[in-house]
């Protein structure tokens, strides 16, 4: 099961170049729809066309899924643009939610931690915990139990 990122959660980036790029294009194109500007006036107009439409393009490159949580039998694949994680069930020793920060930490065998902002699939913290226990809970199903100990963390 894959969940996309929500592009709300992108921490407004992609929504500021969007905003920025269409604003700048449609002043430098009404800049000279009003009327024939001295050439410096009409320059910069230009300029914040090609500019607008640059960050335009840019910011809807990104905005694109580039971020996604996918939950198969084997575990977990953790998207955060070109760099790909993951965590197999047998390597996740708790999934907790951080009420303080409101994420869902995967903590592993090693000794360390995950963190998972809970921003797929409009799930808040607790409902992605749900659905990442109820996975690893069917792979326990599907086993017979041998992971059980692996999985409650013990």
């Amino acid at each position: 099961m894959r969940l996309d990122a929500d592009p709300p959660t992108r921490r407004g980036e992609q929504a500021w170049g969007i905003a920025c790029g269409a604003l700048s294009a449609v002043g430098g194109a009404a800049t000279l729809w009003i009327g024939p500007p001295p050439w410096p006036v009409a320059l910069c107009a230009a300029g914040a066309i090609v500019g607008g439409v640059a960050l335009l393009a840019r910011a809807l490159r990104r905005h694109a899924s580039t971020s996604w949580l996918e939950v198969d039998a084997d575990g977990i694949v953790l998207a955060r643009g070109e760099r790909r994680e993951r965590v197999r069930w047998a390597e996740l020793r708790a999934i907790e939610v951080d009420e303080e920060r409101l994420t869902v930490r995967l903590w592993l065998h090693g000794g360390g931690c995950l963190p998972l902002e809970p921003c797929y699939a409009s799930l808040g913290a607790y409902d992605l915990a749900r659905v990442l226990e109820r996975a690893r809970g069917r792979l326990e199903a599907s086993d017979g139990g041998a992971n059980e100990a692996t999985s409650r963390g013990r």
